[in-house]
């Protein structure tokens, strides 16, 4: 069982290491993951090889390795959860633990101790861990998570039950016994690690999706939604009207002579004014609205539950802040204004593109003067 064991968590953790090769740097916790696993089935081995080995190998330097691995396998975790800040308490407690394991098993001081100073090893790192784990926010809990914190908080339960049943049995070897505990503990012991990477995999494929997620649907500039995410969106609040639930507007942004501050000042300039008017648009609208770039200098906004004259307010409030707060760039101010067109969608529009092609005529008629706003 444990050259089984050895097998699957050495696959693990090459797995591992081989998504690390390749992963991007916003998923962090690869390389310790897939060492621990590395770890793990190393100290698996010297345990499938106690018949062959000398007893340092098999009980000192596979549960010095053991330790190595449950606190390789916490610190993935806590990198993956941008805590990477943890790593001198975490290797700290398992050094320290191989050092007090090394110094009761010098001194022949018999299983007992030994026992004692896994358990609260264990305790403590994946009590760590599931902190970890809890800590995180709700809508970034998936498969992966749960069986994390399933397969961890088992561990721990099984490590506390079988300490519990060795402190209070008369009998020094009750530690080997066949009693269920030992049983289901030692079957954890040998197989935890390698789910727990197993679960680890999930979390990051998960992270993986939210992250081409981001790529496809946000604007890697101003961190709006990009073209594609604003017309989903508002395709989606377009099919609520047509059950009858609300209505909306939409409003079309372009910032005037933008042209012209890229020929004067480089892209780089543009890039910050680009930047600077996403930030004020935020600051004017609601919780709830949505906001696009749809096009180099173009952007547009999304009202729900507005009437025509509501969203005039809204977008008036927009130029007049764009026109009062200029672009500091490099110390200097830049001055920009913005020329934004409206719309509210009427009952006999069948779909959003003729509401957003209307904004973009009223767009088009404030264009005529600049630095203004026109409806349709």
């Amino acid at each position: 069982m444990f050259m089984i064991a050895a097998l699957l968590g050495m696959a693990m953790g090459a797995v591992v290491l081989l998504m690390q090769r390749s992963s991007p740097s916003s998923v962090r916790g690869l390389l310790e993951t897939g060492w621990s696993a590395i770890a793990f089935a190393c100290a698996s081995l010297l345990i499938a090889l106690r018949d062959l080995l000398p007893d340092v190998l098999t009980f000192l330097l596979a549960n010095v390795m053991l330790y190595i691995a449950i606190a390789g396998n916490t610190f993935g975790v806590a990198r993956f959860y941008q805590r990477g800040d943890l790593a001198r308490l975490i290797y700290g407690i398992a050094l320290a633990a191989s050092a007090l394991y090394a110094l009761i098993y010098a001194l022949g001081a018999g299983i007992q101790g030994r026992v004692y100073v896994y358990t609260a090893t264990l305790i403590v790192l994946f009590g760590i861990k599931i902190w970890l784990l809890l800590r995180e926010t709700r809508g970034s809990r998936g498969v992966g998570w749960g069986l994390m914190l399933v397969l961890t908080a088992g561990m721990m339960l099984l490590a506390a039950a079988r300490a519990l049943l060795f402190a209070t049995s008369s009998d020094a070897d009750s530690v080997f016994s066949q009693h269920p505990v030992n049983v289901l503990h030692g079957v954890g012991s040998m197989f935890a690690l390698v789910f727990m990477t197993l679960a680890f995999i999930l979390a990051v494929n998960e992270r993986y999706r939210h992250v081409l997620q981001d790529l496809a649907y946000t604007d890697s500039l101003t961190g709006l939604m990009n073209r594609r995410a604003f017309m989903d969106a508002m395709a989606r609040e377009h099919a609520k009207v047509q059950r009858g639930q609300t209505h909306y507007c939409v409003a079309v942004a372009d910032l005037d002579h933008f042209k012209r501050i890229n020929d004067a000042l480089g892209h780089a300039a543009g890039d910050r004014v680009l930047e600077a008017f996403a930030s004020r648009v935020l600051a004017c609208i609601r919780p709830g609205d949505v906001v696009g770039r749809i096009g180099g200098e173009e952007f547009a906004i999304g009202l729900p539950g507005v009437s025509q004259a509501e969203g005039l307010q809204i977008i008036e409030r927009i130029r007049k802040l764009v026109a009062a707060t200029p672009v500091n760039w490099r110390g200097e101010p830049i001055m920009i204004t913005v020329s934004i067109g409206l719309s509210r969608c009427k009952d006999a529009d069948t779909s959003f593109e003729q509401v957003l092609l209307r904004a973009d005529q009223a767009l088009y008629e404030a264009k005529l003067t600049r630095d203004a706003t026109a409806a349709k």
